[in-house]
């Protein structure tokens, strides 16, 4: 069972959700600590950490990105506000933002001699590399997960290139568009058609409510400043900060992938040598379909 609140994090509201203990018991000797990708909602990756947790044994912890999800109440919530708007608070809610948010969260939750196995998935792949150069961060981490990591030319990959390209352009067009959906159109009916599009994907049905709530203008309004910014910042392979911890990390990939393509890993066996890499059939939202499967695989990957 997930022990989930939201809670205080770089001034923003975030959802938190712990499996073994909860974040504000005694601080772990051993945690598992994923960062997800964009959209940041937390929610998803439930049934993927349950099961890691499950294998492992290991408190299993996952924060979403700042602003992803609007708060609801629960058991462990001491407050309950609105995640507020962008403007002026863009340093919040851009990738250097989340970046930090996430380390705030460690360091208030973990001690320095915690032994931390990061789960970076997509974006969350980047922040996970880049929390290798931060003092306060990176003597915690005791191993690294790169699950179908965007950690170069993002921008120049399939579907950035669309979002860049095309969603980047219409942005007004989209927001206008969620407003109808949220505001004109009856909830069941906005609900139903989410719905049978997570059917027709192939995706559990557990996910519709959650897909409904990251509709919001507000939430998309967030995760789309966020992409932007992926897209503006993540350009050349860090082979510096891989060779420098290849012994921590580990690499997932699938040659496929609109977000991160096989053919940008073909020269990390000369970039990155004796890095492990492993390619993979899965798909890049595998929390959605391919939880099961790669729940096994990252217990593995952390075990040994």
């Amino acid at each position: 069972m997930a022990f989930k609140s939201f809670l205080e994090v770089n001034g923003v509201p975030t959802h938190v959700a712990c499996w073994g203990r909860w974040v504000e018991e005694e601080q772990p000797d051993e945690v598992i600590i994923c960062i997800t990708g964009n959209p940041g909602v937390a929610g998803y990756y439930y049934p993927y950490l349950e099961k890691i947790h499950h294998i492992t044994n290991i408190p299993t912890w996952v924060i979403g990105h700042g602003g992803h999800e609007e708060p609801v109440a629960s058991n462990n919530s001491t407050f309950l506000r609105k995640v507020g708007t962008i403007k002026g608070r863009e340093a919040i809610f851009n990738l250097q933002g989340q970046y930090n948010q996430k380390v705030e969260f460690i360091q208030k939750y973990t001690k320095a001699t915690t032994k931390i196995h990061l789960l970076g998935h997509s974006v969350g792949a980047w922040i996970t590399l880049e929390m290798f150069k931060d003092d306060r961060i990176k003597d915690r981490i005791a191993s690294s997960q790169l699950l179908f990591p965007t950690i170069q030319k993002i921008a120049n990959t399939p579907n950035g290139f669309w979002v860049n390209s095309v969603l980047r352009r219409i942005t007004p067009l989209i927001m206008m568009l969620l407003w109808i959906l949220n505001n004109v159109i009856p909830t069941f009916i906005f609900s139903t058609l989410v719905g049978w599009y997570m059917h027709l994907k192939g995706y559990p049905a557990q996910f519709a409510d959650l897909s409904v709530k990251y509709l919001s203008g507000s939430v998309m309004n967030k995760v789309l400043f966020m992409a932007y910014d992926e897209m503006d910042r993540i350009k050349e392979l860090d082979v510096v900060t891989l060779n420098g911890n290849k012994d921590k990390i580990k690499i997932v990939y699938n040659r496929k992938d609109g977000w991160a393509p096989g053919r940008l890993f073909h020269d990390f066996p000369t970039l990155v040598p004796n890095v492990f890499i492993k390619e993979v059939p899965y798909c890049h939202a595998f929390v959605l379909k391919d939880y099961d499967k790669m729940a096994t695989l990252t217990a593995d990957l952390i075990a040994n």
